[in-house]
């Protein structure tokens, strides 16, 4: 909707990054808030932004780049050449959790409250960072009478340009579906739906279950409607990599929800978000 590139020396500022950045800065407050009141100290919540942050950023790139090396459509040694040519949502979120998971066994705090406090954030983080995918014009749904165009040197436009859909000189893009806003909408009703949770629930992991199954079953239904030229599909048509990764970690989630409701209710639950 409003793309723009703004060059600061070596680096340059987009809407993804800005939005990414102030969804960063408003999820750590929060988290840290949390981490302090499960028995962290300062130094140990920057010890766990750190593995989120780098456990993230590997998880997020491996899931971009291996179907890809699967497929034969780019050789492995360029996994780090081409490290910044694209990342997945799916792999940070995985990745984020096992790192995390690592740095509280490590620290002798239990995991699944851990989770809770942590990765309960997310979808707050992805709504805020949403918002700059639409600015940006990435993450766009398919062709509608009823949607948004997007301006020129977005995501939406290029690819429609290239593809022939739209004549150079276009102002805008073809109307399609705003995606984004939905996604934005999306996790930040999830979130609110986590905080009440955390503050019902006596069961620590509850929390990052349900975020886990709540998100899969969006992603799964919302992939019919996106038509981003970064979806993909394991040698089929019917579905796309998120679609099976959702599956999967749906499964994963709802297993792990169940086993938590049969468990006797801990006398004190997951730390409560605030």
């Amino acid at each position: 909707m409003f793309p723009f590139h703004i060059r600061m020396g070596p680096l340059a500022l987009t809407p993804n990054e800005l939005f990414t950045v102030l969804a960063v800065a408003i999820c750590g407050w929060i988290v840290r808030r949390r981490l302090i009141a499960l028995g962290s100290t300062n130094g140990g919540v920057l010890d766990f932004a750190l593995a989120a942050l780098g456990g993230g950023a590997v998880g997020a790139r491996l899931y971009y780049f291996l179907p890809l090396w699967f497929r034969g459509q780019i050789a492995f040694g360029q996994l780090f050449s081409t490290w910044a040519d694209g990342s997945g949502f799916y792999g940070a979120f995985i990745g984020g959790a096992m790192a995390l998971g690592i740095a509280a066994k490590a620290k002798g705090m239990p995991v699944p409250a851990t989770w809770d406090a942590t990765m309960g954030m997310v979808p707050l983080g992805f709504g805020i960072g949403k918002v700059g995918c639409f600015l940006a014009g990435c993450c766009y749904g398919r062709l509608s009478p009823h949607g948004v165009g997007f301006a020129k040197d977005s995501l939406c436009y290029v690819t429609q340009l290239r593809a022939g859909q739209i004549r150079s000189g276009a102002a805008v893009s073809l109307p399609v579906v705003p995606i984004q806003l939905f996604d934005a909408l999306f996790g930040l009703a999830l979130y609110g739906a986590l905080v009440l949770l955390g503050r019902r629930s006596k069961r620590p992991g509850e929390v990052f279950a349900a975020c886990a199954v709540g998100y899969s079953c969006y992603r799964f239904f919302i992939e019919f409607v996106r038509d981003d030229p970064d979806r993909r599909t394991f040698g089929s048509s019917l579905l796309t990599d998120s679609q099976w990764t959702a599956i999967v970690v749906f499964l994963a989630g709802a297993a792990c929800w169940i086993r938590l409701r049969l468990r006797k209710p801990a006398e004190t639950g997951a730390v409560a978000p605030k």
